[in-house]
């Protein structure tokens, strides 16, 4: 985009640029692909639905819901179609990203008999690194252009067009769904103890909001936000197909400008955000009011685990004073539970002020699932 034009203001009518009318199915392989989905999970004890990131961008959430509560089938989501519908909705597991992903959502999805994918990209980060254990023979994928049962390919069948079929098909009826996993939603901080970066996500998730929206940088910043509840749809976002460092910060931007009702809560690595970090300046320039949560473990604690040297180290900054440098919002730094626990109830009440929260963390601390996928690709070695 060039840089003169950021700021300009668009008119109502300008001409928009439209792709050409796609073909519609071929209405024998439509009806042919419909009954082997349907046989196939008409046929399955324990189905799951795995939603991706295509359900978001095809505005396809409603039909999603509509179908999980025709279906009584229990659903996951990648790492990228995180938030595509709130996740307190009955029959939620959690996030399945291959080994990163909690006990209960892989459990989930690698015993399924049948998993009904509906737009996941299965990437490197969607599967966790290539960790996801899921067998072609038991899957129905269903993307943008593509569909597949098994084996078997069908041309031209596009996501939107197979969600409709199906959601008019004849499916096995099932039991009420269970209850959505949930990590718990009480945080009672331990004073004077050293915060980790599993209770900064325990305290998080016992305190977000619907008008939160969370933008998380990749790294442990992504890996431990895997887990958090929620509340509303597409208030997750993140760079986890590209994974580009440094992204957090600038995105949150975009995103209280395209929609003020939300109030962005980044989280960051420290590497990440002496990057782009200084963009808090653009932000209090357009009156932003950010939360920007430093997770400061002294340099790419995401790479120590695999790789370590010094070429891991960052320099600190002290990122609470930053404010003052910038000539506005306000700092805090934590160092213990109740630090992080009291910096945080400030910023969540300050609505319209920008506050950045540097939070010290051990230079071994990382989050649970990036512990566990560590300890998975060590196995490769």
């Amino acid at each position: 985009l060039p840089r003169d034009c950021a700021a300009l203001e668009l008119a109502a009518d300008a001409p928009v640029a439209r792709l050409p009318k796609a073909r519609g199915a071929d209405p024998e392989t439509l009806r042919e692909a419909i009954d082997e989905a349907v046989d196939m999970l008409n046929a399955a004890d324990n189905p799951i639905i795995l939603a991706g990131v295509e359900v978001h961008r095809f505005g396809l959430q409603d039909a999603l819901v509509r179908f999980i509560g025709k279906s009584g089938i229990r659903f996951a989501t990648t790492i990228m179609g995180k938030s595509v519908v709130n996740e307190e909705l009955p029959g939620f597991v959690g996030v399945y990203a291959g080994v990163l992903s909690n006990e209960t959502a892989r459990a989930a999805v690698e015993s399924s008999d049948c998993v009904l994918n509906l737009g996941a990209m299965l990437t490197d980060l969607d599967t966790g690194i290539f960790t996801a254990d899921l067998d072609p023979a038991k899957m129905i994928m269903a993307s943008a252009d593509v569909l597949g049962i098994r084996r078997h390919q069908f041309p031209g069948i596009g996501l939107k067009t197979f969600m409709e079929a199906l959601g008019q098909s004849k499916l096995r009826s099932r039991p009420p769904l269970p209850p959505s996993y949930h990590a718990s939603h009480s945080f009672e901080a331990a004073n004077g103890t050293a915060i980790t970066v599993a209770r900064v996500f325990e305290c998080l998730d016992a305190r977000l909001s619907e008008d939160i929206a969370v933008v998380a940088d990749p790294g442990d910043a992504l890996f431990g936000a895997i887990d958090l509840t929620i509340h509303s749809r597409t208030e997750f976002i993140a760079c986890a197909y590209y994974a580009s460092l440094g992204f957090a910060v600038p995105a949150a931007i975009a995103l209280q400008l395209a929609e003020p009702q939300w109030r962005p809560l980044v989280l960051v690595g420290d590497g990440a955000f002496q990057m782009t970090g200084m963009e808090i300046s653009t932000a209090l320039r357009y009156g932003l009011s950010p939360i920007v949560i430093v997770l400061d473990n002294a340099g790419f604690g995401t790479e120590r685990p695999m790789l370590d040297g010094a070429f891991n180290d960052v320099h600190r900054w002290a990122i609470a004073e930053l404010p003052g440098v910038i000539g506005g919002g306000r700092g805090f730094e934590a160092h213990t539970e109740d630090e992080f626990s009291e910096a945080l109830e400030y910023a969540l009440g300050k609505r319209d002020e920008l506050v950045l929260i540097h939070v010290y963390l051990d230079v071994e601390d990382i989050s649970p699932a990036l512990q566990r996928l560590t300890n998975q690709l060590g196995k490769r070695v």
